[in-house]
């Protein structure tokens, strides 16, 4: 199951100087590629949401775990107003995580670095979308718009197809195992 972060009334972060799009429409985007990869690959994809409509935390943990998923990703971009020069994609994982989802984050995480992506790494967090719900999880923060070099990336259609096809071969090798 993919969800891409934010969508409808919630806009998620977006410092108007650094993008030209919120988060809502940039994580919508890499979601969709994701998603056309993992189809193209034979893998059944499941997502939150296909448009920019908001589906509650609340729904979308319902939705993990009605799916049966093998997998859930949440895709969001981040921000660090005190902290511009913060950069790089995070992998979040429930800090009581299982360690289904923590053997995903460190395939998607692998998958990133061989692609030539800076990553953060792993982090372990408490986001409701990783611990409301039953399936292994992992959290993706896909840069920082709030970093110019980073926002400058987001921006840039070809980059975030290669973060997509980066995070796409992550999850297939985690399907894969």
């Amino acid at each position: 199951m993919l969800d891409p972060g934010h969508g409808g009334k919630d806009a998620g972060t977006w410092p108007r100087h650094s993008t030209t799009y919120p988060e809502k429409t940039l994580v919508l985007d890499i979601a969709k590629q994701i998603g056309q990869i993992l189809v193209a690959r034979n893998v059944r994809v499941i997502m939150t949401r296909t448009s920019d409509v908001y589906p509650s935390l609340e729904q979308r943990s319902v939705m993990a775990d009605r799916s049966g998923a093998d997998l859930f990703v949440s895709i969001h971009v981040n921000s660090a107003p005190r902290n511009r020069s913060a950069s790089g994609v995070e992998a979040h994982i429930y800090s009581q995580a299982t360690s289904t989802s923590s053997r995903a984050a460190q395939c998607i995480v692998a998958a990133l670095k061989r692609s030539g992506i800076e990553t953060r790494g792993i982090r372990r967090s408490d986001f409701h979308v990783l611990r409301e719900h039953s399936r292994p999880a992992v959290l993706m923060e896909c840069g920082f718009l709030t970093n110019p070099q980073d926002a400058a990336a987001l921006d840039n259609g070809a980059y975030r197809a290669k973060l997509a096809a980066a995070i796409a071969e992550g999850i297939t090798n985690f399907l894969a195992r």
